[in-house]
Protein backbone atom coordinates (compact mmCIF):
# COMPACT_ATOMS: atom_id res chain seq x y z
CA UNK A 1 0.00 0.00 0.00
CA UNK A 2 1.08 3.64 -0.40
CA UNK A 3 -0.40 6.84 -0.39
CA UNK A 4 -2.42 7.83 -3.09
CA UNK A 5 -1.24 11.90 -3.04
CA UNK A 6 2.71 11.69 -2.20
CA UNK A 7 3.48 7.79 -3.20
CA UNK A 8 4.83 7.16 0.05
CA UNK A 9 4.84 3.49 1.15
CA UNK A 10 5.18 5.14 5.40
CA UNK A 11 1.64 4.21 5.96
CA UNK A 12 -0.12 3.29 8.94
CA UNK A 13 -3.69 2.42 10.36
CA UNK A 14 -5.04 5.58 11.36
CA UNK A 15 -7.94 4.19 13.52
CA UNK A 16 -9.42 0.79 14.06
CA UNK A 17 -12.89 1.27 13.19
CA UNK A 18 -14.63 -0.47 10.14
CA UNK A 19 -17.18 0.67 7.90
CA UNK A 20 -19.40 -0.91 5.49
CA UNK A 21 -20.81 0.64 2.37
CA UNK A 22 -24.28 -0.21 2.00
CA UNK A 23 -25.65 -2.35 -0.07
CA UNK A 24 -22.73 -4.68 -0.53
CA UNK A 25 -20.85 -4.61 2.91
CA UNK A 26 -17.42 -3.86 0.89
CA UNK A 27 -15.26 -2.86 4.31
CA UNK A 28 -13.21 0.10 4.07
CA UNK A 29 -10.66 1.41 6.87
CA UNK A 30 -8.45 4.95 7.65
CA UNK A 31 -4.78 5.01 6.67
CA UNK A 32 -2.70 7.93 7.62
CA UNK A 33 0.54 8.87 5.54
CA UNK A 34 3.44 9.90 8.02
CA UNK A 35 4.86 11.66 4.66
CA UNK A 36 2.59 13.93 3.73
CA UNK A 37 -0.17 13.69 6.47
CA UNK A 38 -3.13 12.72 4.43
CA UNK A 39 -5.80 10.48 5.51
CA UNK A 40 -7.33 8.06 2.84
CA UNK A 41 -9.07 5.30 2.63
CA UNK A 42 -8.40 1.62 1.48
CA UNK A 43 -9.25 -0.01 -0.97
CA UNK A 44 -10.30 3.07 -2.93
CA UNK A 45 -14.10 2.87 -3.84
CA UNK A 46 -15.03 1.89 -7.36
CA UNK A 47 -16.83 4.76 -9.10
CA UNK A 48 -19.98 2.16 -9.69
CA UNK A 49 -20.07 1.61 -5.38
CA UNK A 50 -19.86 5.32 -5.25
CA UNK A 51 -22.79 5.80 -8.17
CA UNK A 52 -24.95 3.43 -6.07
CA UNK A 53 -24.24 4.50 -2.91
CA UNK A 54 -25.28 8.15 -3.91
CA UNK A 55 -28.03 6.91 -5.69
CA UNK A 56 -29.69 4.87 -2.75
CA UNK A 57 -28.37 5.60 0.36
CA UNK A 58 -27.08 9.12 0.69
CA UNK A 59 -28.78 11.61 2.93
CA UNK A 60 -29.47 14.40 0.68
CA UNK A 61 -32.21 14.91 3.47
CA UNK A 62 -29.63 16.96 5.39
CA UNK A 63 -29.16 19.81 2.51
CA UNK A 64 -33.19 20.25 2.27
CA UNK A 65 -32.95 20.47 6.15
CA UNK A 66 -30.41 23.23 6.42
CA UNK A 67 -30.84 25.22 3.52
CA UNK A 68 -31.81 28.28 5.81
CA UNK A 69 -28.14 27.88 6.96
CA UNK A 70 -26.93 27.10 3.40
CA UNK A 71 -28.31 30.10 2.36
CA UNK A 72 -25.91 32.19 4.89
CA UNK A 73 -23.05 29.63 4.01
CA UNK A 74 -23.25 30.50 0.33
CA UNK A 75 -23.69 34.43 0.76
CA UNK A 76 -20.56 34.26 3.04
CA UNK A 77 -18.93 32.36 0.87
CA UNK A 78 -19.22 34.96 -2.10
CA UNK A 79 -18.48 37.95 0.06
CA UNK A 80 -15.38 36.36 1.28
CA UNK A 81 -14.46 35.31 -2.45
CA UNK A 82 -15.14 38.36 -3.83
CA UNK A 83 -12.63 39.87 -1.17
CA UNK A 84 -9.80 38.17 -3.20
CA UNK A 85 -10.98 39.45 -6.66
CA UNK A 86 -8.23 42.44 -6.85
CA UNK A 87 -5.78 41.14 -4.48
CA UNK A 88 -5.07 38.19 -7.19
CA UNK A 89 -6.53 39.71 -10.19
CA UNK A 90 -9.29 37.44 -10.85
CA UNK A 91 -11.14 39.34 -13.74
CA UNK A 92 -14.95 39.01 -13.94
CA UNK A 93 -15.82 36.54 -16.31
CA UNK A 94 -17.12 33.06 -17.00
CA UNK A 95 -17.44 31.37 -13.61
CA UNK A 96 -17.93 27.31 -12.71
CA UNK A 97 -18.60 25.88 -9.79
CA UNK A 98 -18.09 22.04 -9.49
CA UNK A 99 -20.17 20.51 -7.46
CA UNK A 100 -23.10 23.69 -7.30
CA UNK A 101 -25.65 21.43 -5.42
CA UNK A 102 -28.48 23.69 -5.32
CA UNK A 103 -26.88 26.43 -6.64
CA UNK A 104 -26.87 28.42 -3.79
CA UNK A 105 -23.43 30.06 -4.19
CA UNK A 106 -23.63 30.06 -8.11
CA UNK A 107 -26.61 32.41 -7.39
CA UNK A 108 -24.63 35.09 -5.76
CA UNK A 109 -21.73 34.81 -8.53
CA UNK A 110 -24.79 35.21 -11.37
CA UNK A 111 -25.97 38.33 -9.29
CA UNK A 112 -22.65 40.05 -9.41
CA UNK A 113 -22.78 40.02 -12.97
CA UNK A 114 -20.34 36.69 -13.55
CA UNK A 115 -21.36 34.45 -16.60
CA UNK A 116 -22.09 31.24 -14.47
CA UNK A 117 -22.58 27.36 -14.91
CA UNK A 118 -22.59 24.55 -12.38
CA UNK A 119 -22.01 20.97 -12.93
CA UNK A 120 -23.37 18.18 -10.43
CA UNK A 121 -24.63 14.91 -10.00
CA UNK A 122 -28.13 14.89 -11.59
CA UNK A 123 -30.79 14.92 -8.72
CA UNK A 124 -33.27 17.51 -6.55
CA UNK A 125 -30.65 19.74 -5.75
CA UNK A 126 -30.06 20.13 -9.30
CA UNK A 127 -33.50 20.29 -10.07
CA UNK A 128 -34.15 23.42 -7.88
CA UNK A 129 -30.36 25.46 -9.28
CA UNK A 130 -32.34 25.01 -13.06
CA UNK A 131 -36.01 25.64 -12.02
CA UNK A 132 -36.02 28.10 -8.45
CA UNK A 133 -32.88 29.90 -9.52
CA UNK A 134 -33.00 29.94 -13.10
CA UNK A 135 -29.19 29.00 -13.33
CA UNK A 136 -27.62 26.62 -16.21
CA UNK A 137 -26.19 23.49 -14.66
CA UNK A 138 -24.91 20.21 -16.43
CA UNK A 139 -25.62 16.84 -15.09
CA UNK A 140 -22.99 14.85 -14.82
CA UNK A 141 -19.86 13.64 -13.45
CA UNK A 142 -16.87 15.81 -14.81
CA UNK A 143 -14.94 13.55 -17.00
CA UNK A 144 -17.56 12.44 -18.59
CA UNK A 145 -18.67 15.65 -19.72
CA UNK A 146 -15.56 17.26 -20.55
CA UNK A 147 -15.24 14.00 -22.97
CA UNK A 148 -19.09 14.62 -24.11
CA UNK A 149 -17.80 18.54 -24.76
CA UNK A 150 -20.36 19.81 -23.21
CA UNK A 151 -17.85 21.59 -21.61
CA UNK A 152 -14.93 22.89 -23.15
CA UNK A 153 -11.15 23.12 -22.64
CA UNK A 154 -9.84 26.87 -21.28
CA UNK A 155 -13.36 27.51 -20.86
CA UNK A 156 -13.37 29.48 -17.49
CA UNK A 157 -11.83 32.06 -16.00
CA UNK A 158 -12.47 31.24 -12.57
CA UNK A 159 -13.32 27.62 -10.89
CA UNK A 160 -14.47 27.11 -7.84
CA UNK A 161 -14.54 23.39 -5.58
CA UNK A 162 -16.37 23.57 -2.85
CA UNK A 163 -15.79 20.46 -1.00
CA UNK A 164 -15.69 17.93 -3.84
CA UNK A 165 -12.31 16.64 -3.92
CA UNK A 166 -12.55 14.67 -1.16
CA UNK A 167 -15.38 12.63 -1.88
CA UNK A 168 -13.37 11.60 -5.42
CA UNK A 169 -11.56 8.08 -5.37
CA UNK A 170 -8.63 9.80 -8.27
CA UNK A 171 -8.33 13.47 -6.94
CA UNK A 172 -5.39 14.04 -9.07
CA UNK A 173 -7.04 12.96 -11.93
CA UNK A 174 -9.97 15.24 -10.79
CA UNK A 175 -7.70 18.26 -10.21
CA UNK A 176 -6.51 17.84 -13.65
CA UNK A 177 -9.90 17.76 -15.51
CA UNK A 178 -10.34 20.88 -13.38
CA UNK A 179 -7.35 22.64 -14.88
CA UNK A 180 -8.20 21.61 -18.42
CA UNK A 181 -11.11 23.89 -18.71
CA UNK A 182 -9.25 26.92 -16.91
CA UNK A 183 -8.55 29.60 -19.60
CA UNK A 184 -5.11 31.26 -19.71
CA UNK A 185 -3.93 33.12 -15.87
CA UNK A 186 -7.67 31.67 -15.16
CA UNK A 187 -7.59 30.78 -10.75
CA UNK A 188 -9.48 27.81 -8.95
CA UNK A 189 -10.71 28.02 -5.75
CA UNK A 190 -10.39 24.75 -3.38
CA UNK A 191 -12.21 24.04 -0.27
CA UNK A 192 -12.50 20.43 1.54
CA UNK A 193 -12.08 19.52 5.43
CA UNK A 194 -8.35 19.85 6.85
CA UNK A 195 -7.19 16.73 8.14
CA UNK A 196 -4.77 18.96 10.37
CA UNK A 197 -8.10 20.80 11.89
CA UNK A 198 -8.06 21.12 15.63
CA UNK A 199 -11.91 19.07 15.50
CA UNK A 200 -10.08 16.51 13.87
CA UNK A 201 -7.44 16.10 16.11
CA UNK A 202 -9.17 16.01 19.53
CA UNK A 203 -12.42 13.97 17.89
CA UNK A 204 -10.29 11.81 15.18
CA UNK A 205 -12.98 9.58 13.96
CA UNK A 206 -15.88 11.30 15.37
CA UNK A 207 -15.06 14.91 13.83
CA UNK A 208 -18.43 15.80 12.48
CA UNK A 209 -16.29 15.77 8.99
CA UNK A 210 -14.96 13.02 8.78
CA UNK A 211 -17.10 10.45 7.46
CA UNK A 212 -17.75 7.30 6.57
CA UNK A 213 -14.09 6.87 3.81
CA UNK A 214 -16.67 6.05 0.62
CA UNK A 215 -18.30 9.53 1.40
CA UNK A 216 -15.20 11.48 2.32
CA UNK A 217 -12.54 9.39 0.37
CA UNK A 218 -9.67 11.66 1.24
CA UNK A 219 -8.59 14.40 4.21
CA UNK A 220 -5.87 16.50 2.89
CA UNK A 221 -3.16 18.40 4.90
CA UNK A 222 -1.93 21.27 3.75
CA UNK A 223 0.95 19.72 2.53
CA UNK A 224 -0.60 17.18 0.51
CA UNK A 225 -3.49 19.51 -1.13
CA UNK A 226 -0.65 21.59 -2.45
CA UNK A 227 1.49 18.96 -3.66
CA UNK A 228 -1.36 17.79 -6.05
CA UNK A 229 -2.65 21.19 -6.94
CA UNK A 230 0.98 21.33 -8.53
CA UNK A 231 1.19 17.74 -9.82
CA UNK A 232 -2.11 19.07 -11.31
CA UNK A 233 -0.13 21.85 -13.52
CA UNK A 234 -1.38 24.63 -11.16
CA UNK A 235 0.97 27.56 -9.41
CA UNK A 236 -0.41 27.73 -5.70
CA UNK A 237 -1.14 31.61 -4.90
CA UNK A 238 -2.61 31.18 -1.39
CA UNK A 239 -3.46 28.86 1.19
CA UNK A 240 -5.29 29.33 4.40
CA UNK A 241 -7.77 27.31 7.11
CA UNK A 242 -11.00 28.81 8.55
CA UNK A 243 -14.15 27.40 10.98
CA UNK A 244 -17.36 27.53 9.64
CA UNK A 245 -20.55 27.00 11.30
CA UNK A 246 -21.19 23.46 10.43
CA UNK A 247 -18.09 22.60 11.58
CA UNK A 248 -16.50 24.69 14.72
CA UNK A 249 -14.21 22.70 17.18
CA UNK A 250 -15.62 24.93 20.00
CA UNK A 251 -19.53 23.19 19.83
CA UNK A 252 -18.27 20.01 18.21
CA UNK A 253 -15.74 19.37 21.70
CA UNK A 254 -17.17 21.22 24.41
CA UNK A 255 -20.68 22.45 23.53
CA UNK A 256 -22.22 19.15 21.78
CA UNK A 257 -21.25 16.60 24.43
CA UNK A 258 -22.91 18.46 27.32
CA UNK A 259 -26.57 18.94 24.63
CA UNK A 260 -27.24 14.98 23.71
CA UNK A 261 -29.73 14.48 26.70
CA UNK A 262 -31.34 17.47 26.30
CA UNK A 263 -31.38 16.67 22.48
CA UNK A 264 -32.68 13.63 22.78
CA UNK A 265 -35.13 14.42 25.28
CA UNK A 266 -37.15 17.04 22.98
CA UNK A 267 -36.97 15.04 19.74
CA UNK A 268 -39.29 12.81 21.42
CA UNK A 269 -41.40 16.08 21.74
CA UNK A 270 -40.65 17.87 18.53
CA UNK A 271 -38.08 16.60 15.90
CA UNK A 272 -38.19 20.32 14.35
CA UNK A 273 -37.67 22.00 18.08
CA UNK A 274 -34.51 19.66 18.57
CA UNK A 275 -32.79 20.69 14.78
CA UNK A 276 -33.48 24.36 15.37
CA UNK A 277 -31.44 24.56 18.71
CA UNK A 278 -28.71 22.18 17.98
CA UNK A 279 -28.35 24.50 14.72
CA UNK A 280 -28.83 27.59 16.56
CA UNK A 281 -26.06 26.84 18.77
CA UNK A 282 -24.11 25.95 16.06
CA UNK A 283 -24.25 29.07 14.47
CA UNK A 284 -24.34 31.04 17.82
CA UNK A 285 -20.77 29.74 18.86
CA UNK A 286 -19.36 30.24 15.50
CA UNK A 287 -20.71 33.84 15.29
CA UNK A 288 -19.55 34.21 18.93
CA UNK A 289 -15.95 32.77 18.80
CA UNK A 290 -15.05 33.72 15.31
CA UNK A 291 -15.91 37.67 14.68
CA UNK A 292 -12.49 38.14 13.06
CA UNK A 293 -13.46 35.69 9.95
CA UNK A 294 -16.81 36.94 9.33
CA UNK A 295 -17.10 40.26 10.63
CA UNK A 296 -13.48 41.72 10.11
CA UNK A 297 -12.81 39.08 6.96
CA UNK A 298 -10.17 37.84 8.10
CA UNK A 299 -8.48 34.08 7.77
CA UNK A 300 -6.98 31.86 10.49
CA UNK A 301 -3.11 32.21 10.34
CA UNK A 302 -2.33 28.78 11.63
CA UNK A 303 -3.44 25.06 10.12
CA UNK A 304 -6.15 24.58 13.13
CA UNK A 305 -9.02 25.38 10.99
CA UNK A 306 -11.93 23.23 9.88
CA UNK A 307 -11.68 24.10 6.32
CA UNK A 308 -8.79 24.19 4.46
CA UNK A 309 -8.42 26.60 1.10
CA UNK A 310 -6.04 26.88 -1.72
CA UNK A 311 -6.05 29.22 -4.54
CA UNK A 312 -4.30 28.40 -7.55
CA UNK A 313 -3.89 29.51 -10.99
CA UNK A 314 -2.78 27.85 -14.58
CA UNK A 315 0.32 27.51 -15.18
CA UNK A 316 0.62 27.91 -19.16
CA UNK A 317 2.93 25.85 -21.54
CA UNK A 318 5.51 28.40 -22.05
CA UNK A 319 5.98 29.51 -18.89
CA UNK A 320 9.48 29.55 -16.82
Amino acid sequence: MKCHICDSILIRSWCDRLWLIPGNQQEFHYFNCSECGTVFCDPLPKGLELAAYYKDHFNYSWFEEHLPFKKIQAAHRWQRIASLFHKYNIRQGRLLDVGCGHGLFLSHAQRARWSTVGIDYQSLATRHAREKLGLEVVEGDLRTVILEDRLKASQFDFVTAWHCLEHVPDPLNYLEEITMVLGPSGKVLIAVPNAEALGMKLMREDWIWCQPPYVHVTHFTEKSLALLARRSGLNILATWTRDTWDAHPFFDVYVAPRMVRLLNRLRRLSTRAAFWLEEGMRLACYTASCPNHWLLGRERTDRLGSELLLLAERIQPNAK
